[in-house]
């Protein structure tokens, strides 16, 4: 009987601890929720993505190779009045049309779903920004999802209000795995199971650790449909919209930077960019 009940002992642990699951379709997480399954989905890149080149999530990596660590540690830099100018001009869409039916449905089998993001309600970054929980709230609803319609499990009502608003967590200045152990441990939630959707690999690492020493039975999903389907991203069709955005507050399409660009006679996103960085900063 002692070695039945050190073998069961062993074996939890083993049960808790799952490998991440890629995928890059949303259908493909349906059968791993289930009733008592709390469900979490990152925003940007994993619900939302830019309707454009600009703003898109390879743009956002290409502007920090070429502004360098040091400028983006500085608040006000360069890359959070940027990216905070394109975010409210340039719409969102979903990264799957298949999310906003499912969310829906989610809520009104009264399966507790809310949104994750790495934003606070006024930092955008390392910047302080007013009113960055009202622009998340609008990109969600211009897409047709409304996370303050998710049952709220009585226990996460206790939650800090500046940390969970309108049914979405404001993790900054957490890791989300940080930010998960924070709320379990302040709010005394136990959640039957947890369904965690990202795109970024790290992040769900730090969120299965504490999972797994919180004793809940989870799945992480890593999916990133929304980069993978940038694979023909033109970073000078980028950042010739954002330089019609700088100089003219005029957003180009696609299509409308692409004809620009074939005008150029020698084009360089890389020297465009530069130039940019030149007249509204600079590289120090």
């Amino acid at each position: 009987m002692k070695n039945w009940f050190i073998g069961i002992a062993l074996l939890i642990p083993s049960l808790l601890k799952a490998d991440i699951i890629e995928t890059n379709n949303i259908e493909d997480i349906y059968p791993h929720v289930e009733e008592g399954t709390l469900v979490l989905l990152g925003m940007t890149d994993t619900i939302t993505d830019s309707s454009l080149s600009i703003g898109s999530k390879p743009w956002r990596q290409y502007i920090r190779r070429h502004l360098g660590k040091d400028l983006l540690k500085q608040p006000d830099n360069l890359h959070d009045k940027w990216t905070f100018s394109v975010v409210r001009a340039v719409p969102v869409k979903p990264v799957q049309n298949e999310i906003v039916e499912w969310i829906d449905q989610l809520q009104k089998k009264e399966i507790p779903v809310f949104c994750i993001n790495g934003r606070g309600r006024n930092v955008w970054y390392e910047t302080v920004v007013d009113k960055v929980d009202q622009l998340t709230d609008d990109q969600l609803t211009n897409i047709g999802i409304h996370f303050e319609k998710s049952v709220v499990p009585e226990e996460l009502k206790k939650a800090d209000p500046y940390l969970f608003h309108h049914g979405i967590f404001y993790t900054d200045p957490y890791s989300k795995g940080q930010f998960i152990e924070k709320i379990l441990q302040e709010t005394g939630y136990q959640p039957k199971k947890v369904v965690i959707v990202d795109d970024k690999w790290e992040q769900l690492k730090a969120v299965e650790e504490k999972l797994i020493e919180a004793g809940i039975p989870h799945v992480c999903v890593l999916y990133q449909r929304a980069e993978k389907e940038r694979k023909d991203f033109n970073p000078l069709i980028a950042t010739i919209q954002l330089e019609t955005l700088l100089e003219k507050n005029e957003v180009l399409t696609d299509e409308q930077a692409a004809e620009k660009a074939a005008a150029l006679e020698n084009p360089s996103a890389d020297a465009l960019f530069k130039k940019l960085v030149e007249k509204y900063g600079n590289l120090d």
